[in-house]
């Protein structure tokens, strides 16, 4: 219905298209896990350090960072879409792509133990922040009861 409608050449495209749809769930994820990670040391730095380091209140910097840790997803992840093996022997419209499994083993890999540093360094970040809280808590708490007495 795309070549009929919108004169969409299947065959200048589909290799596009091949190397986008594995190449963009590997970048989102590494995208969204940091960017969370950014949004913790944001919180931290506006509850933990209020009067400190201004700079990093600022728009163009938090969008600087989202936009670095963005690029970081792209290049990380660049052998995804250099990789690409075309079937020129296909029966079928197109071409068959695939990954060897080298560049799968790798990229998944790599994916994994993104993950489990972003959580640890999550993980170790919410700690920071709960604890703050709760020592200033406490500390209320406690001179509220003193006022009382």
């Amino acid at each position: 219905w795309a070549r009929y409608f919108y004169s969409f050449s299947l065959e200048k495209w589909s290799i596009f298209f091949c190397k986008f749809n594995d190449y963009q769930p590997f970048v989102a994820g590494f995208s969204s896990q940091w960017i969370m990670t950014v949004i913790l040391i944001d919180r931290i730095f506006t509850i933990v350090y209020a009067n400190r380091w201004s700079i990093i209140k600022r728009k163009w910097f938090q969008t600087t960072l989202i936009v670095n840790v963005i690029i970081c997803g792209l290049v990380i992840y660049s052998s995804i879409p250099l990789n690409y093996h075309f079937d020129v022997n296909s029966t079928q419209l197109g071409k068959n792509c695939y990954l060897t499994s080298g560049t799968m083993k790798l990229n998944t890999l790599i994916a994994f133990a993104n993950t489990f540093l972003n959580s640890g360094i999550n993980m170790l970040l919410n700690i920071k922040l709960i604890l703050f809280i709760y020592e200033t808590r406490k500390k209320v708490l406690t001179r509220t009861n003193k006022r009382l007495i």
